[in-house]
């Protein structure tokens, strides 16, 4: 089974063991010295993608944002690995960091994210702007109603502070 499969079940243990199989059977040099070979920088994606689901031996994501940032470095889908690190980081409670990673990922979906890490720092009328803009990609279809309750949340709390 490939890794994309078992990411696409959920089950992030086999993806994580299959990705560092990988990785442990190839040279890969350290990220200050980054490769170019396409197949780890994606191996270190998906990997990193997975360990988001996962907490790390310490409670925290920092083997998810090692992983991430070696696929920044590695030139691997470089809008994906910021979004994810983003989530972790988000995950983590570093809220700077998530919203840096936000800001250089052009992804539409990333409005969604960047809104709960708004809202996690209390600054209600960013996130309800993301929200807003989040919808707004949404304009052919029917929202989500999580994302509406989302939006709705942070106006009534932007009006009552």
């Amino acid at each position: 089974m490939t890794v994309q499969e078992f990411i696409k079940q959920l089950d992030w243990d086999s993806a994580i063991a299959k990705c560092t199989r990988i990785i442990d059977g190839k040279p890969v040099k350290p990220v200050a010295a980054p490769q170019t070979d396409p197949d780890i920088a994606d191996t270190y994606l998906y990997r990193g993608i997975a360990r988001c689901f996962k907490l790390d031996k310490d409670g925290k994501h920092t083997d998810a944002i090692a992983d991430l940032s070696s696929a920044i470095s590695l030139e691997a889908d470089e809008q994906k690995a910021r979004c994810y690190r983003a989530f972790a980081y988000y995950l983590d409670g570093n809220y700077e960091r998530a919203i840096t990673d936000c800001k250089l990922c052009n992804e539409p979906a990333i409005d969604e994210l960047r809104g709960e890490i708004y809202m996690s720092m209390s600054k209600y009328q960013e996130a309800a702007e993301c929200f807003s803009r989040s919808l707004n990609y949404e304009q052919d279809r029917l929202p989500s109603p999580l994302l509406l309750s989302k939006y709705i949340d942070a106006c009534k709390r932007m009006n009552s502070v």
